[in-house]
């Protein structure tokens, strides 16, 4: 299962970015997210973990 972990924030260009590291202790991947207000974060953050959790399940359970 995946976690995140908020890296970094700042303000750029009138505009706050936050970088976010997802991590399943095996893999990590950084993104960044110029959210409008905290509820565009929370939706964006739940929204990027869903998908990797969707895909770690998918993976397992797809044999080759």
């Amino acid at each position: 299962m995946y976690i995140a972990t908020v890296k970094n924030k700042e303000f750029v260009n009138g505009q706050i970015v936050v970088t976010v590291e997802f991590s399943d202790g095996t893999t990590t991947v950084t993104e960044t997210c110029k959210p409008q207000n905290k509820d565009g974060f929370t939706v964006w953050l739940r929204s990027r973990l869903d998908a990797f959790n969707s895909a770690q399940t998918l993976d397992s359970e797809l044999a080759v």
